[in-house]
């Protein structure tokens, strides 16, 4: 049993990136596959919300756009 790892989601990720790319992603890179469709759907609620011309769906875009930014600067900020 000495030198099993669990399996989890970023240790599947790494070892197919390794495969692919040559080098293992940072904590960092991987953030960026999170904030893609969080900014997508953000930007589709907001969208709706002015569309519609509703607040519930301008609250709910504003909502996904702070999680979206605090991420980009979770990314930007030094280590």
């Amino acid at each position: 049993m000495l030198g099993k790892q669990t399996l989890t989601f970023r240790n599947y990720f790494n070892s197919i990136f390794t495969r692919m790319f040559g080098y293992s992603p940072t904590n960092r890179i991987l953030l960026f596959y999170i904030i893609i469709p969080i900014q997508l759907i953000a930007s589709a609620i907001s969208a709706l919300g002015f569309l519609q011309g509703s607040a519930v769906f301008y609250i709910m875009g504003s909502f996904f756009w702070l999680v979206w930014f605090a991420l980009m600067f979770m990314i930007g900020v030094p280590a």
